[in-house]
């Protein structure tokens, strides 16, 4: 769901993937959630974090997605430091009956829209604001010395 969220609000200017330890299956009723919206993820599917961490894929930004309120800790993706924590409930935990699933990923699906809107917000706010990067060039090679010029 933050995947697709995410993709459908940058427009292609930026990339999310998504994954998790034990992916389990899109449902049907997250399919209708998201389709609510005008994004159609049924032709998505499911990934282990191993998997992108194991075809070498690199990540300027992680997000977690655990829920702090029942002790979800958020995993770590190796050699990586910068990391944004959301606790956000499970939409796969949810239970009961449809239509109560039903208004619970929507309240989801919702407050992570929200949440990624807020955040791009701040990413583009911080750079009109002229987020400073340093590039570190090697050290120059000395010039030999130049002979004087008679005239």
């Amino acid at each position: 769901m933050a995947e697709a969220l995410f993709n459908s609000l940058v427009g292609g200017e930026y990339e999310a993937w998504s994954a998790g330890f034990q992916p389990g299956e899109l449902s049907p009723v997250t399919i209708q959630v998201m389709r609510e919206i005008g994004v159609d993820i049924s032709t998505q599917r499911t990934k282990k974090l191993f998997e992108l961490y194991r075809s070498g894929m690199v990540f300027n930004h992680i997000v977690t997605l655990c829920d702090v309120s029942v002790g979800e800790k958020s995993p770590i993706y190796p050699n990586h430091r910068y990391y944004i924590e959301w606790s956000t409930p499970d939409p796969d935990a949810f239970e009961g009956p449809k239509e109560e699933r039903t208004r619970r990923l929507r309240q989801c699906r919702d407050g992570l829209k929200r949440q990624i809107a807020e955040w791009l917000h701040e990413l583009s706010v911080l750079q009109k604001k002229g987020v400073r990067t340093l590039f570190v060039a090697p050290p120059a090679q000395p010039k030999p010395a130049q002979q004087p010029v008679s005239r």
